[in-house]
């Protein structure tokens, strides 16, 4: 796990998965394929004042708010009691993430 300073005193540790739904993969994958707005999408694991989850980092062009609601529901189902951050890559700390944790969806170019 990595420290990435959030703000005065306070830091989020980031790192793979330490419990990856490969089924919630596979789901993001589907749906990153059918909309063509999305250019690559990496899957982290975050603990933020002692609890953990998932951080979700995106590449993509589209408006959060046409997006994040579909992406939730998606990724629902597969989360059992953790929670899911959604940021885009355009953000400091998308940037670092995507630095750290390998993309699992790099859109093909045609």
């Amino acid at each position: 796990m990595i420290s990435y300073k959030i703000g005065k005193g306070s830091t989020l540790s980031i790192g793979k998965p330490a419990i990856q739904s490969e089924e919630m993969i596979k789901d993001l994958v589907a749906f990153f394929k059918r909309r063509d707005t999305v250019n690559s999408a990496t899957l982290a694991w975050k603990v933020q004042n002692g609890e953990a989850g998932y951080l979700l980092v995106i590449d993509s062009v589209e408006k959060p708010q046409s997006i994040m609601p579909i992406i939730g529901n998606i990724c629902q189902p597969h989360l059992g009691n953790y929670m899911l951050d959604v940021l885009y890559k355009d953000t400091a700390l998308g940037r670092f993430v995507f630095d750290e944790v390998d993309a699992f969806y790099i859109k093909k170019l045609s």
